[in-house]
Protein backbone atom coordinates (compact mmCIF):
# COMPACT_ATOMS: atom_id res chain seq x y z
CA UNK A 1 0.00 0.00 0.00
CA UNK A 2 1.15 3.60 -0.88
CA UNK A 3 1.91 5.89 2.16
CA UNK A 4 2.00 9.30 0.33
CA UNK A 5 3.10 12.30 2.81
CA UNK A 6 2.62 16.22 2.26
CA UNK A 7 5.30 17.77 2.20
CA UNK A 8 5.23 21.86 2.34
CA UNK A 9 7.23 24.95 3.12
CA UNK A 10 5.04 28.19 4.30
CA UNK A 11 7.08 31.61 3.29
CA UNK A 12 10.10 29.96 2.86
CA UNK A 13 10.94 28.26 6.21
CA UNK A 14 11.82 24.56 7.01
CA UNK A 15 9.86 21.44 4.84
CA UNK A 16 6.87 20.56 7.37
CA UNK A 17 5.17 17.04 7.16
CA UNK A 18 1.39 16.66 7.75
CA UNK A 19 0.29 14.21 10.49
CA UNK A 20 -1.80 12.93 7.65
CA UNK A 21 -0.82 9.63 5.75
CA UNK A 22 -2.57 9.28 2.56
CA UNK A 23 -3.36 6.09 0.32
CA UNK A 24 -2.79 7.90 -2.72
CA UNK A 25 -1.67 10.65 -4.92
CA UNK A 26 -5.26 11.89 -5.47
CA UNK A 27 -6.41 11.65 -2.33
CA UNK A 28 -3.50 13.91 -1.12
CA UNK A 29 -4.26 16.19 -3.82
CA UNK A 30 -7.46 16.36 -3.31
CA UNK A 31 -7.28 16.94 0.35
CA UNK A 32 -4.77 20.34 -0.69
CA UNK A 33 -7.40 21.07 -3.30
CA UNK A 34 -10.31 20.94 -1.03
CA UNK A 35 -8.92 23.46 1.41
CA UNK A 36 -7.34 26.22 -0.87
CA UNK A 37 -8.89 25.40 -4.72
CA UNK A 38 -7.62 24.03 -7.46
CA UNK A 39 -3.71 24.55 -6.98
CA UNK A 40 -2.32 20.91 -7.43
CA UNK A 41 -0.75 20.66 -10.57
CA UNK A 42 0.05 17.07 -12.60
CA UNK A 43 2.94 16.14 -11.19
CA UNK A 44 1.55 16.83 -7.16
CA UNK A 45 3.25 19.90 -6.48
CA UNK A 46 1.92 23.63 -5.43
CA UNK A 47 2.41 26.75 -5.31
CA UNK A 48 0.48 29.68 -3.66
CA UNK A 49 -0.59 32.70 -1.80
CA UNK A 50 -2.72 32.30 1.35
CA UNK A 51 -5.50 35.04 1.95
CA UNK A 52 -3.21 37.06 4.85
CA UNK A 53 -0.11 36.62 2.14
CA UNK A 54 2.21 33.71 3.31
CA UNK A 55 3.34 31.73 0.69
CA UNK A 56 3.12 28.01 0.19
CA UNK A 57 5.17 25.20 -1.72
CA UNK A 58 4.59 22.24 -1.46
CA UNK A 59 4.29 18.57 -3.04
CA UNK A 60 2.19 14.72 -2.27
CA UNK A 61 5.10 12.24 -2.14
CA UNK A 62 5.65 8.77 -1.59
CA UNK A 63 6.66 8.08 1.84
CA UNK A 64 10.12 6.17 0.83
CA UNK A 65 11.14 8.61 -1.73
CA UNK A 66 11.21 11.81 0.85
CA UNK A 67 12.90 9.65 3.77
Amino acid sequence: MLEILLVFIMDNNSPAVSDRIFTSYEECADFVNGLVGEVVQEDYTFDFLSSDGQKFTGVCVDKRDYQ
